[in-house]
């Protein structure tokens, strides 16, 4: 298209308006394709290399695409980074420079946005909502905020609220009054759903792309009607959905509802100072004793399946505890409807329809775990957490999204775009089959569009041939004497990417004092420092060392020299132990299929590629990679690791071990 040329050529557009700008064939390539997919009502699957400038790639022709039909155009994203790039730099820069006077919003759930109603309650009844004093002062801190924020929005709160006392200013969709609420007109929530009917952009997260899907078909959307949609971060939409599309019910979750309804001993909840208190009282002090019990059976049959220190149980079997938990949460939902029937308050009666909606999807999601309803296409599992593992979940998860996403997506929305840096596993025209085939994508256009960035030149590649094959005798040991190598050879500014968090701490252990002595700045996962704060000191210093496990193998941005080494440890294979991973195994093999071909294999290229890539973020950067692992030279399956990144020199190096 010759208006997307006249934009991003060399003395286009873009050039004339963005001193740091600077010519990419492949990013014109991408944008073409976009538009054009986009015109002809057509999907698309674009791998978009590092460098690229895949947002404006995409975000350009999504905007001269828009038509007269006022539908807007929705684009996804994974992490909240890039939603703010978007929002806040990206979109704004676009408007200017082309002129064109579309209008962008911020997508987000009912959740985040304050009740004007429910934050009335809350202080009238604060006595019996809330455990302490310091709860308050939160609730008394949000009403300020309340009278004076634009948007409503928890975000632009100046400090995060807790659980606790958000979950009772918050908008829900259980607990509304809709055009009946004398703050209607005044509601930001629906002032939201408003804004984003009139954009013509629109920017979500995944999550609540998904749960949108879900709701459009009960015609109850969160998001306008759209037929053209953007997922970026694409590489995260299996994993993503497949939490999504899942169920989960937590003993935590059954003593909040409890709390809210009454809790007899403190005096609190919603039926504490209610004329109804006598009614329900009984069954209410019962409940506790009714938790401990239903969660000890579970307890207790997790204990006589499992071995010491686990934490997660595969349910094999239907009726596996007692459930007269279903008619506990019945006699609930009986006594709640009595208090409903003599209700004469609209706020009393949306708040007991509150109560009795979420016992009836707990009832539900037990039903659905207990006798294992979705039988063999979904998994089902215990998991055990917190202190003295007090907090167990009941969980059930699809184990292919692929038909879901198939149905709800793909054949409702004329023309989605997927990209990512991530997508495929070859360089072959079927290298997008595997990505394809796993979020149920079954025809579309493709195109890789590589990095413009000079690898050959920049990124040389090290293995040491005489480090034993990982899970031997000797390979922890050789192992820790390479990144002890490795990272006095560059003097620090380096990234060790672990597949687990014990070789970590054994690295760790081994090597701090001596990095310490070293000068070197060392920053170590699971040492109580969030991966952002991790991140902000190694930029710190010249000669920082960063020990990180599956979090730092994607998502992370270190441009420059303070970032010139990554050494991964060994070849991301996942190990199937998480109940989810096993049935996806299992129903492979069950297919006649090869499960380490058809997805172990895969997954451990597409996560390579993601450590790979951590190292080149801008056309500056150099440096080496170096896999600890001689299964990517001495395998079969090994070249498939080495062809699907950027070629570079490689380098076999002879290191001595003690």
């Amino acid at each position: 298209m010759k208006l997307l040329e006249d934009i991003f050529k060399q003395d286009g557009t873009l050039s004339k308006n963005l001193s740091t700008y600077e010519f990419r064939p492949e990013q014109l390539e991408m944008a073409n394709e976009v538009f054009d997919a986009m015109l002809d009502k057509e999907h698309l699957v674009v791998e978009a290399g590092t460098g690229i400038g895949k947002s404006f790639g995409y975000l350009i022709p999504a905007i001269l695409s828009i038509d007269k039909t006022n539908d807007p155009i929705v684009i996804s994203t994974n992490t909240i980074n890039l939603q703010e790039q978007l929002i806040n730099k990206d979109l704004p820069f676009i408007r200017r420079f082309l002129g064109i006077p579309f209008i962008y919003k911020l997508g987000k759930g009912r959740n985040n946005f304050i009740s004007i109603r429910r934050m009335q309650i809350a202080l009238e009844k604060h006595t019996t909502l809330f455990e302490d004093a310091e709860q308050f002062h939160e609730l008394s801190e949000i009403y300020q905020w309340s009278k004076v924020t634009k948007d409503g929005s928890k975000s632009s709160l100046v400090t995060r609220p807790s659980p606790a006392v958000w979950s009772e200013v918050q908008s829900d969709k259980d607990n509304c009054l809709g055009k009946r609420c004398p703050f209607y007109s005044k509601c930001f929530y629906f002032q939201s759903r408003l804004a984003l009917q009139k954009a013509n952009i629109i920017v979500v997260n995944h999550a609540l792309l998904f749960t949108d899907l879900q709701l459009k078909p009960m015609n109850k959307g969160i998001l306008p009607k759209y037929q053209k949609l953007v997922i970026d971060e694409a590489h995260k939409v299996e994993p993503v959905a497949s939490e999504h599309f899942g169920i989960t019910v937590s003993r935590r979750g059954f003593q909040i509802l409890f709390s809210k309804i009454l809790n007899p001993s403190k005096n609190k909840g919603f039926f504490a100072n209610h004329e109804f208190r006598h009614a329900i009282e009984d069954l209410m002090i019962k409940m506790p004793e009714f938790l401990d019990e239903f969660y000890g059976d579970i307890f207790t049959y997790f204990n006589s399946q499992t071995k010491f220190n686990e934490k997660i149980l595969r349910i094999r079997e239907s009726g596996f505890v007692d459930t007269t938990a279903l008619t506990h949460l019945r006699d609930l939902y009986d006594k709640l409807k009595e208090a409903l029937a003599i209700c004469q308050d609209d706020n009393e009666e949306v708040q007991i329809n509150s109560f009795m909606e979420s016992i009836v999807t707990l009832s539900q999601s037990l039903t659905f775990i207990l006798f294992r309803e979705g039988n063999e296409e979904y998994v089902y599992w215990i998991q055990l957490s917190g202190k003295s593992n007090h907090n167990i979940t009941l969980n059930a998860a699809p184990i292919d999204i692929a038909n879901q996403l198939n149905n709800l997506l793909f054949k409702n929305v004329n023309s989605v775009t997927l990209t990512s840096a991530t997508l495929i596993i070859n360089n072959t025209k079927n290298g997008f089959d595997y990505f394809n085939k796993r979020v149920g994508l079954q025809e579309s256009r493709t195109l890789q569009a590589g990095s413009p960035f000079d690898y050959q030149k920049n990124v040389s590649i090290h293995i040491p041939l005489r480090i034993d094959a990982p899970n031997t005798d000797n390979y922890d040991s050789q192992m820790i004497e390479c990144v002890r190598y490795y990272v006095h050879a560059t003097q620090g500014g380096a990234f060790i990417l672990f597949t687990s968090y014990s070789a970590l701490q054994k690295a760790f252990l081994a090597l701090q004092h001596e990095f310490k002595k070293a000068g070197y700045q060392i920053q170590c996962q699971g040492n109580n420092q969030s991966r952002s704060q991790m991140l902000d000191d190694f930029k710190e210093s010249n000669n920082s060392v960063l020990f990180g496990t599956d979090s730092f193998w994607e998502g992370v941005d270190v441009q420059g020299e303070k970032l010139r080494n990554v050494i991964i440890t060994k070849l991301p294979f996942s190990v199937p132990t998480h109940p989810v991973n096993q049935a996806k195994y299992e129903l492979i093999e069950n297919q006649g299929k090869n499960s380490f071909k058809e997805l172990s294999l895969p997954q451990a290229v597409l996560k390579f590629k993601q450590g790979f890539g951590r190292l080149i973020r801008s056309k500056e950067d150099k440096g080496i990679v170096c896999i600890l692992d001689t299964r990517i030279i001495n395998k079969f399956y090994g070249m498939q690791f080495l062809s699907a990144i950027p070629k570079c020199e490689i380098i076999r190096d002879e290191i001595l071990y003690n």
